[in-house]
């Protein structure tokens, strides 16, 4: 009994080291330009979502302004603008932003759109 129990002990050992080193799943993107009116939340989202991304592996990329929406944007699963009011970013933040999100706005509206055509549109019971 006691061989099997220092096999289990080793056999845990082994594998706890490994969940804890995992690679990160995706990474995202979260934009928390501080305001007068909203900054106060920005250490408790920053340690909760670093908590989460750790919990279930994934990266977050903080940042304090729209720098990263000049660059690319690919390597991102998701972005998450904290209360960042849109008059922060430059027309090529804005822009690079909006190159983003058309792909996923794009696959909703087909999907919504093969929706209503099978009757889930508005009239129906199930809009």
């Amino acid at each position: 009994m006691s061989r099997v129990l220092r096999a289990l002990v080793a056999l845990a050992a082994l594998l706890l080291p490994a969940v804890g080193r995992a690679e990160p799943q995706f990474t995202l993107l979260v934009i928390a330009a501080p305001s007068k009116y909203h900054y106060e939340y920005i250490p408790v989202a920053r340690e909760s979502l670093e908590k989460l991304g750790r919990l279930h592996a994934f990266a977050v990329d903080w940042h304090k302004d729209g720098a990263p929406l000049d660059g690319d944007l690919a390597r991102y699963a998701a972005i998450l603008l904290l209360n960042t009011p849109a008059d922060e970013f430059s027309s090529t933040q804005r822009v690079g932003l909006e190159h983003y999100c058309r792909p996923a706005a794009m696959r909703w509206w087909c999907t919504a759109r093969r929706s209503y055509r099978r009757g889930c549109g508005p009239g129906t019971r199930s809009w």
